[in-house]
């Protein structure tokens, strides 16, 4: 969990009605890259937000409209925290996630059948000028939740695993060219 980012922004952004929690959401999403650790560290950073503002409110005796200014904080902090959490959910299980470094491409995205899996890999490895049906299979590796794949396409190795989280099927893949 990266809370030591998600907080300070968490308390910093939480004021602004549904935009707040939605940026929240947003970041959380692009820290953790998973669902369920995604879910906890939102979790915590609503409470200590919706606490600290909360408790502002009524520390501070603020009382614009009487007590409907109050209320008001009530319902945007629970709208805040559907918000944020429909916007975590939208972007960890749409967005692709790509990363070079040297001779490395990783992409992690999700699909929701083993079909859009092949279509997706097949789609991003023609894109950076690969055709898997020229590659030869090197391995096949199953286990209780996961399926990996290697291939060999002259000098450059296809290594894609595929697990199932929850009911997306997560794909890890990585294209190393060998010198």
């Amino acid at each position: 969990m990266k809370l030591k980012y998600e907080l300070p922004l968490a308390v910093a952004v939480w004021w602004i009605p549904l935009l707040g929690p939605f940026i929240l959401g947003f970041v959380t999403a692009m820290l953790e890259r998973e669902f369920r650790r995604g879910l906890i560290s939102l979790a915590i950073c609503d409470v200590v937000s919706s606490v600290v503002y909360l408790s502002l409110v009524y520390f501070l005796r603020i009382s614009f409209f009487g007590n409907i200014f109050t209320l008001l904080i009530i319902v945007f902090t629970i709208a805040g925290v559907a918000v944020s959490v429909l916007s975590l959910m939208f972007f960890t299980n749409n967005i692709t996630t790509t990363t070079i470094s040297g001779n490395t491409i990783n992409t992690e995205f999700y699909a929701s059948s083993l079909n859009e899996v092949e279509e997706k890999v097949d789609k991003f490895l023609s894109n950076i000028g690969i055709n898997r049906e020229y590659c030869t299979k090197d391995t096949t590796s199953l286990g209780y939740d996961m399926i990996k794949n290697v291939y060999n396409c002259n000098n450059v190795k296809v290594e894609y695993e595929i697990t199932k989280p929850g009911r997306k099927y997560k794909v890890k893949l990585t294209v190393k060219v060998a010198y």
